[in-house]
């Protein structure tokens, strides 16, 4: 009888943290593989690549929970999801076949990332004033790190070269290394819930009293903070050392990283929650209005605007001539860059909330209620 209460005790604990799920992979880290939100850590959606007009479904994968505004991160031959239930799941890109899930009791707000073989993310249990921060080693299965950090995380993870870096709900700022060393733990003055970002040996920080904030990289010390606006910033992008963001009010800005100086400003009267995505000449934003728009990046004059009658959330992702925009209005668009046309519409059952994301000549969707759906394009 005593045997048996231990191993009932056993179960317990085993059960309160990772349940039997498991992901077991081995790959070689590629230049091609999309390891965090925003592709890379200047958070810009804009590959060189074109996927077609014409659509086809290769297949469609389904996932326990919804998601919100995140992406996909992909890596070898795998795409890995989390939902809002406290899964990760791993399916193979061909195939959609599921390669294994992680099954966490806590909310997986951000994307994971990977960072060489080791997924790292976050899970905040439910009613708790903690996340859980881990790292979990895909060749082994079997988490190598984990650690209790006060608070809640409720932006996207910043991977570096060699580590991540976020923020809490407190304004403290952590750095964890590659072997999930504490490296800095800093509590900062200024609050956020915009998606950090990164370019250099700086970390830049978008805040709620519209702050455009300088971090290094190494101590996580504030270096320089410059008053852009007397509203909350939204989710910024870098193209080209300059940073591109909105305010709360419907500005948009270009900033100059290099001479740490704002170059330009437009009043759009748009509500914004989309993080913009830059290219070499644009900028592309879409609002709570349903209305998208191409902006010069130079002059921030508008070129074009289409109204796509939905809820714009989610960012787009800007390709060679196209943009593939994802909608609430359960709609998925793919304009003509140049001109701003509608070539696709595509309808579906639930709302498009995840950024699509174009990993080896396939463009994958995520859907409300949790179905990813992958495209061959023509």
């Amino acid at each position: 009888m005593k045997k048996l209460i231990n191993l009932l005790i056993f179960l317990l604990i085993l059960n309160a943290g990772c349940t039997s799920s498991f992901i077991k992979l081995d790959f070689v880290p590629r230049s091609t593989d999309i390891n965090q939100f925003g592709i890379t850590g200047k958070r810009n959606f804009h590959i060189e690549e074109d996927p077609g007009d014409s659509l086809v479904l290769r297949w469609s994968s389904s996932t326990k929970g919804g998601y919100r505004n995140g992406s996909i991160v992909a890596a070898d031959k795998y795409i890995f999801v989390s939902d809002l239930s406290g899964r990760i799941y791993c399916f193979n890109y061909e195939t959609g076949e599921t390669k294994g899930f992680l099954d966490y009791k806590g909310i997986i707000k951000a994307n994971p990332v990977i960072l060489n073989n080791t997924l790292v993310f976050l899970s905040m249990p439910r009613n708790r004033d903690y996340t859980d921060l881990i790292f979990y080693d895909l060749p082994i299965a079997k988490e190598r790190y984990s650690t209790k950090i006060e608070g809640k995380v409720v932006t996207e993870l910043l991977l570096l070269n060699n580590g991540v870096v976020f923020i809490t709900n407190e304004a403290i700022i952590y750095k964890y290394g590659m072997r999930g060393e504490k490296i800095f733990g800093v509590k900062s003055e200024h609050y956020t819930s915009s998606n950090l970002l990164a370019m250099g040996d700086e970390i830049i920080l978008l805040s709620e009293k519209g702050e455009v904030v300088f971090i290094d990289v190494n101590s996580g010390i504030t270096l320089r903070t410059y008053q852009v606006s007397e509203e909350p910033l939204n989710n910024g992008a870098i193209e080209s050392d300059i940073l591109y963001f909105t305010d709360y009010h419907g500005k948009i800005y270009s900033f100059d990283l290099l001479q740490k100086r704002v170059i330009n400003v437009k009043e759009l009267n748009e509500k914004f929650k989309m993080t913009p995505v830059a290219d070499e000449k644009n900028i592309y934003i879409g609002g709570l209005s349903g209305k998208f728009y191409a902006i010069d990046k130079n002059t921030l004059e508008i070129k074009w605007v289409v109204n796509t009658e939905g809820i714009l959330n989610a960012s787009p992702l800007v390709t060679k001539s196209r943009i593939v925009i994802p909608d609430l209005n359960k709609h998925l668009f793919i304009v003509e860059k140049e001109r701003g046309r509608i070539n696709v519409k595509m309808s579906f059952e639930g709302r498009i909330k995840v950024t699509p994301i174009f990993y080896k000549k396939k463009l994958f969707i995520g859907i409300d209620d949790g179905i990813i759906n992958c495209y061959d394009t023509y």
